[in-house]
Order: C-alpha cells, then sequence, then structure tokens
C-alpha cells in the first residue's frame, strides 16, 4: 500500500493492528470511526519488561505526534481489551480527515 501510494480510508470500528495503518502517508479517518489501542503482550499475557519496553516503541513507530506519546504513556499499558479513540479525536491529533 505505501509503494504504490494506495489511499487508505478507516472507517467504522478499527481494533489492534489494524491501527498500523495510520503510518500510511495516505491514511484518513473518518470522524466516527473508533480506533482500538492496546500494548503488547502475548494473548493477553504480560511479557518481560525489556520485551514490553522493545515492542512499545516498535508499535510507537507507526504512529505521528501527539498519538505516538499518547501510546507510549497510556495505551501500550492496555494489554487486555483496547484503549478506544474516536476518529475526531485522532483528527484533533492531525490525522487527515476522510
Amino acid at each position: 500500500m505505501r509503494s504504490i501510494g494506495q489511499r487508505v480510508e478507516l472507517r467504522g470500528t478499527c481494533l489492534s493492528a489494524c491501527t498500523m495503518y495510520l503510518s500510511l502517508p495516505n491514511v484518513c479517518v473518518a470522524p466516527d470511526a473508533v480506533l482500538g489501542f492496546h500494548g503488547p503482550s502475548k494473548n493477553g499475557i504480560p511479557l518481560p519488561q525489556r520485551d514490553f519496553d522493545y515492542w512499545s516503541q516498535v508499535m510507537a513507530r507507526n504512529y505521528s505526534e501527539p498519538l505516538r506519546s499518547w501510546f507510549m504513556t497510556k495505551a501500550r499499558f492496555i494489554t487486555n481489551g483496547y484503549y478506544k479513540v474516536s476518529g475526531a479525536e485522532l483528527i484533533r491529533m492531525g490525522y487527515p480527515q476522510c
């Protein structure tokens, strides 16, 4: 998607790995979308601290500021369930609106 410049529209409910689409240059977010973020774990089982920190950084690299900082201070600590963020909030954080 990145190499061909594919436009990606995040609409509806998007939980977990699909939030990685936010790293694409041609992504947009619908205001009524709901994206669910969580930190790294092994099927809900906490990782050793070193691994948790490493994979948190890997995940955070996919987000632009201020979402990256928010993820590192809040969402990564949720390992069961999701921290849900509206598309409207992501738009306020600088992501383009669809």
